[in-house]
């Protein structure tokens, strides 16, 4: 049912009755719902004809039980039936007949039991029309309100699907989590191993042998070791910390005060409510079933009815918005009193109209009190159902996000390890690689061990082996040990340019990320271009953007080519650079890759027109 219980008025009511948000197949909740109050006015009505209580509580039952069998056979027997065989689309005019001829049945019931003294066909007949209409309106009253409890059901249990569905997606990642740190440390123990067993190779005495045998355990290091683990810590699935997330719903022991908190701060009245359904009931059994006729005594029940509903009206408009500002347990006990108060009020005059012997309906005194106090019960109901739905929609939102966070946390832990393992160590290993190489050609061709190569090799080394550390030092200082790693195998010219340097200077980010762009580029004219030399130009492109050049030059030497499979370079210039681009031209391949030095930089940078003149930077 899309109406709330809290904001239930008879119009609001009506438009529930006619639409198709209630006609659903009507369970036990709904034919249950009438069954007390069906069971107190048949006895209440066989005590007024002279039967005795005993019997009229037996009989009552026996009525009452009759009554729930027709409902049975109609609603899941014949209804069914006849839907199926004329194709019917609505069942509700249907349904409300079904409802009123079972209370029909309850009056047969008592109709050949109670001792009557008017014919029995006539007084079953003012009788059955009069129960008719009570089950229709509590029939119709339960059905709404079942509709509404299986909706509200049906959207917990969805929130509480995709609320286990992130427990169970929270435990495996928290599962995963406990040993990432673990994977990290041993991929950086396992790096540190690899070049310590790299540096006890190397000695002052080394042969070719020697150099051949340390050329191939380095490649083999990089090939088997340092390129797999980069790509998978790039490419590793994505987990999250464990969160401590409440409970979504309140359990019994938390319900309970919760209602009662909530029952006078909605609207623990509803006069409107009250007053369409119990007027129906009181009309009917008033001028319809025996033995009231038309008389001035029959001005009384409405006017105990039209009292109460005037007294809900005051406590909805004057005493209601006053419960809301006092203390809980002082609200409650207003609104208990004033439930007291209107059952004392109907009782009282139901005693008077017995002293006067002016017999009236049941209803007209005791149901008021009773709709009203299940209506703000209802009221209470929903309004905990909706807060607890939208703090569990929020907390959900939240959980999602707090996973995102994480994730993102503990890819950037990982992409940087990556990063590191593809950028430096992999750089300094290609090039202590290249560099024994060339040492054990000279050896070959002179029989001399340059050991000026094995000092270089062994720095190498130790730069590698800082893999994934806070780099240190002033921004060109970095620069230049970057390029600095490749003497004697690509010779590079830099030329650090002031503004440049200004931009690096002021902004550490960027000199990490002008690091790591340069890296990969020279690291690339090695591996695959086989150039012999690179100049280098760092200049600020504007106030904001940082222009990164290389040319490389003379693309005589052999090209290494791929180890382990396909680079994560190019990723990894698209994730650093505003904008970046390659050309190859008489000298050599030209990459140009634009870097942001600020927030403000500008997004439609491009890099082509510096692929051709730098003379412009700064």
């Amino acid at each position: 049912m899309r109406i709330s219980l809290e904001r239930l008025a008879p119009r609001a009511y009506l438009d529930a009755l006619r639409s198709s948000s209630w006609a659903e197949p009507v369970g036990w909740p709904v034919v249950l719902v009438p069954t007390l109050p069906a069971l107190i006015n048949t006895v209440f009505v066989g005590t007024g004809q002279g039967m005795p209580v005993n019997a009229a509580v037996g009989y009552g039952a026996l009525a009452v039980a009759v009554q729930l069998t027709v409902e049975a056979l109609l609603l899941w027997g014949l209804l069914p039936l006849l839907k199926r065989v004329f194709a019917l689309r609505s069942l509700l005019v249907l349904q409300l007949l079904s409802f009123g001829v079972a209370g029909a049945a309850r009056a047969g019931v008592l109709a050949l039991v109670a001792p009557v003294t008017e014919p029995a066909v006539i007084w079953f007949g003012w009788l059955a029309l009069s129960w008719a209409v009570n089950n229709i309106v509590w029939m119709t009253s339960g059905a709404l309100l079942v509709s509404w409890w299986r909706r509200a059901r049906d959207q917990q249990m969805r929130l509480e699907n995709e609320y286990e569905r992130q427990l169970l997606t929270r435990d495996a990642d928290a599962r995963e989590l406990a040993s990432a740190d673990q994977q990290l440390e041993q991929v950086r123990a396992s790096t540190t191993a690899a070049l310590d067993r790299i540096q006890g190779q190397l000695h002052p005495g080394m042969n070719v042998a020697d150099l051949t045998a340390c050329v191939n355990l380095i490649n083999s290091v990089i090939a088997d070791l340092v390129r797999p683990a980069s790509h998978d810590l790039a490419g590793m699935t994505e987990v999250a910390a464990p969160i401590s997330i409440p409970k979504l719903w309140h359990g019994w022991r938390e319900m309970i005060p919760a209602l009662l908190q909530n029952w006078p701060r909605t609207r623990p009245f509803h006069p409107g409510l009250v007053a369409m359904l119990c007027l129906p009931m009181v009309l009917a059994a008033e001028f319809v079933a025996p033995p009231h006729t038309v008389d001035t005594d029959s001005l009384v029940p409405l006017a105990v009815l039209g009292l109460q509903v005037v007294l809900l009206i005051l406590a909805d408009a004057y005493l209601a918005p006053s419960m809301k500002r006092l203390p809980p347990r002082a609200s409650v006990s207003v609104a208990a009193a004033a439930y007291v108060l209107l059952y004392l009020v109907g009782l009282t005059f139901y005693q008077i109209a017995s002293e006067m012997h002016a017999p009236a309906p049941l209803e007209a005194f005791v149901m008021p009190a009773l709709l009203a106090m299940l209506g703000g019960w209802g009221a209470a109901f929903v309004t905990l159902s909706r807060v607890e739905r939208a703090s569990a929609r929020a907390m959900i939102r939240r959980t999602n996000w707090e996973l995102r966070h994480t994730r993102q946390r503990l890819w950037a832990q990982r992409r940087r390890l990556a990063t590191a393992l593809h950028g430096r160590v992999q750089a300094n290993l290609t090039a202590a690689s290249l560099m024994l190489s060339m040492s054990r050609d000279q050896l070959s061709d002179n029989g001399v061990l340059n050991q000026e190569t094995v000092k270089k090799v062994r720095e190498a080394l130790a730069l590698a082996a800082l893999i994934d550390q806070p780099p240190s030092g002033a921004p060109d200082r970095r620069i230049e040990m970057v390029t600095s790693v490749w003497e004697g195998v690509l010779t590079v010219s830099l030329d650090l340019r002031p503004g440049g340097l200004c931009l690096l200077s002021a902004n550490r980010d960027l000199t990490d990320a002008c690091t790591e762009v340069l890296r990969e580029i020279l690291l690339n004219s090695v591996r695959h271009s086989g150039a012999t030399g690179a100049e280098v130009v760092i200049g600020s492109a504007s106030p904001d953007l940082l222009c990164l050049r290389v040319t490389e030059l003379s693309a005589t030497r052999q090209p290494l080519g791929r180890l382990g499979g396909p680079g994560l370079g190019r990723s990894l210039i698209d994730s650093l650079a505003v904008d970046w681009a390659e050309n190859t031209d008489q000298r050599g391949r030209v990459t140009v890759a634009l870097l942001t030095a600020g927030a403000s930089s500008s997004t439609g940078a491009h890099a082509h027109p510096w692929l051709s003149d730098v003379s412009g930077l700064a």
